[in-house]
């Protein structure tokens, strides 16, 4: 009786509410991604006008989105690019260069790892 009243009494005044960083690989990119600032660029921006994306809906979707580690680049110079799935762009994989305290786009790929152009990847707002 008194270890299950402990346990309730410390998960409302211990856990509770609280935010413990991520543990596995997937939860590490997506929390380094939610914490990082965009980098704008030429290549990048044209990505996101193509895709009618903006730096909100992006940081929005990153709770569902996951990340496919099978067709990242987690050991591309200068910075790793990661493929995530993003619930604004079902059809195709974004690819994010994550370097330092900052991410840009990096280009789209299909599931299957090819790229393709944003076009193919169109459904927001449809």
């Amino acid at each position: 009786m008194g270890v299950g009243l402990g346990v309730v009494i410390s998960y409302f005044l211990l856990w509770r509410g609280r935010h413990f960083p991520a543990f596995w690989p997937q939860g590490i990119v997506l929390e380094r991604l939610g914490r990082a600032t965009y980098r704008s660029g030429p290549d990048s921006d044209s990505l996101m006008l193509c895709l009618q994306l903006d730096t909100a809906l992006f940081r929005g979707g990153l709770s569902q989105s996951k990340v496919r580690f099978r067709r990242s680049l987690p050991h591309h110079k200068p910075c790793p690019v990661y493929a995530l799935q993003h619930p604004a762009l079902p059809k195709c994989l974004l690819m994010v260069q994550i370097c330092d305290s900052d991410y840009s786009f990096y280009g789209l790929r299909t599931p299957k790892g090819l790229r393709t152009d944003c076009s193919h990847c169109k459904t927001y707002g449809k």
